[in-house]
């Protein structure tokens, strides 16, 4: 077993417009990653297949940056929970952060290339 020892900044951070906005930190174990750059340059996220992808690769993140289950899945409840909790924050920050992009998007249709080198969503530190 593994002990909740390192706090892992679980931040959502999405540039959008030239805009990068940090979020709170989270407890995680050592063992997690502290971010994962997921890019959406290939999605449109304007559609709904585009954000039902972008929804699994923030998924998906989030369980790399808080970690995956300890060994044989033996750990303490404790940090069971401690994970949960990092995932669910995480996904939700970062989904905020899509959803201001989405909207950003939406209101310039005609300037979409303003956000081409901008589409990653950082999803940790």
């Amino acid at each position: 077993m593994k002990k909740i020892g390192s706090k892992l900044s679980a931040l959502a951070i999405i540039g959008c417009g030239g805009t990068s906005l940090a979020l709170s930190p989270v407890y995680a174990q050592q063992d997690s990653m502290s971010a994962v750059n997921i890019s959406y340059a290939d999605l449109d996220l304007t559609s709904k297949a585009g954000q039902e992808a972008m929804d699994n690769r923030i998924y998906a993140a989030s369980k790399k940056v808080c970690g995956l289950s300890g060994a044989n899945g033996k750990e303490s409840l404790k940090i069971q929970s401690a994970r949960r909790d990092c995932q669910q924050i995480a996904y939700k920050q970062a989904k905020v952060k899509v959803t201001i992009a989405i909207a950003q998007m939406k209101n310039n249709q005609d300037e979409k290339d303003q956000f081409a080198s901008n589409k990653a969503v950082i999803v940790g530190n």
